[in-house]
C-alpha cells in the first residue's frame, strides 16, 4: 500500500515539474531556506550552550503585584497577574501564589469573573525591618534640653501628652488641665 502511494506521489510530482518546471525551483528554494534556518538555530544553540551558564530568573514578588493591581476592586484575576509579571501561563502564577501562601479562588472583579485572589486574601505589605530606628540624641533617648518639662516630677502632670483613641488617631491633652471645657454628646 505504501509503495503504491509513493509511486502515485512521484508520478504527480513528475507531471507538475514537466508542466511547470519553475515550480520545482520554487519548492527547492523553500526546502533549502528551511534547512538553512534549522542549521543556524542548531549552531546558535551549541554556541550558547558552550558559553556561560545562564542564571535563573529571579522569582517575581506576587504579593507586591497583587497589592499594586487590586486598587479599589474586589480582587485580581490570575490572568491580570500573569500579564503584569510577564509569566508564560496562569499555572506559573498559581505556583507562585502557593509558594507565597496566598489562596486563590473564583472572584468577581470589574474586569470580569474567573480564578483570582480576593482582596481580603492579599497579604499586607511587609513592614521594613529596622535594627535601630532612632539615632543617638533622638526621641526618648535624648538628654534634657533645658525646658521646664524635663524635671523629675513623679506625677508626670506637666506639659502636653498624647492619648491614643483607637484606630481613629490620637488626642493631644494638657496634663495639668483636668476639667473638661466641653461636653461630648453620644
Amino acid at each position: 500500500m505504501l509503495l503504491i502511494l509513493s509511486g502515485a506521489g512521484i508520478l504527480t510530482l513528475k507531471a507538475i515539474v514537466t508542466a511547470a518546471p519553475y515550480v520545482a525551483y520554487f519548492v527547492a528554494g523553500i526546502l533549502v531556506t528551511l534547512a538553512w534556518q534549522k542549521a543556524r538555530a542548531c549552531i546558535r544553540g551549541r554556541r550558547e550552550g558552550d558559553g556561560e551558564q545562564t542564571e535563573p530568573e529571579p522569582t517575581p514578588d506576587v504579593g507586591e503585584a497583587l497589592r499594586r493591581l487590586v486598587a479599589d476592586d474586589n480582587g485580581v484575576l490570575l490572568t491580570r497577574v500573569r500579564d503584569d509579571l510577564k509569566l508564560p501561563n496562569t499555572k506559573r502564577v498559581k505556583q507562585l501564589l502557593d509558594e507565597a501562601g496566598v489562596t486563590w479562588k473564583a472572584v468577581r472583579t470589574s474586569r470580569g469573573n474567573g480564578p483570582g485572589v480576593h482582596k481580603n486574601d492579599i497579604p499586607p505589605d511587609p513592614s521594613p525591618v529596622v535594627a535601630d530606628a532612632h539615632a543617638a540624641g533622638c526621641c526618648c533617648r535624648s538628654s534634657g534640653n533645658n525646658n521646664s518639662d524635663n524635671g523629675t516630677d513623679p506625677s508626670g502632670r506637666e506639659g502636653l501628652h498624647v492619648e491614643p483613641i483607637g484606630l481613629a488617631g490620637s488626642v493631644l491633652r494638657q496634663a495639668a488641665d483636668e476639667k473638661r471645657h466641653h461636653q461630648i454628646n453620644p
